[in-house]
């Protein structure tokens, strides 16, 4: 637990240190130099750095975040998810089977279909019933 907390340290004064020599928003490259995909970071979720005290970590991530990937995320809504997935691997899945089983039902826009050999991937939907997203949900 040490080593974490002195690797966390580290990383968190160098971060800030390439940060502060920067301006108050840095290229898509500085970015990713420093840790942070641009254009996959949120400024919502930047701000909660602070709930863990992660000071410099917040400011770094301020200067990659992007905005409209907040406006998405507050946006962003699905008419329904399907769970595709091999019936075969839903014993080595109990939790997703229990869910199918009791909880699935009560959702109208949730359903499931088996996929021959695959493993478990929420496919999220638009009206039109077209894959809007899709989450791999294999380790939840």
């Amino acid at each position: 637990m040490r080593c974490i907390e002195l690797y966390l340290s580290v990383l968190v004064v160098l971060t800030s240190q390439v940060v502060a020599s920067m301006g108050s928003e840095m290229s898509a490259e500085e970015c990713l130099a420093i840790g942070y995909r641009k254009s996959d970071v949120s400024c919502l979720r930047c701000k909660e750095l602070i709930k863990f005290e992660l000071f410099s970590m917040r400011d770094s991530c301020l200067k990659c975040c992007s905005k409209e990937t907040d406006a998405e995320e507050s946006t962003k809504t699905y008419s329904s998810a399907r769970l595709d997935m091999c019936n075969c691997k839903l014993g080595a899945f109990p939790q997703i089977a229990a869910f199918i089983k009791e909880r699935g039902r009560k959702f109208g826009s949730f359903s499931h279909r088996h996929v021959g050999g695959a493993y478990p991937i929420l496919k999220l939907l638009d009206s039109g019933g077209r894959v809007v997203d899709e989450l791999n949900i294999q380790k939840w």
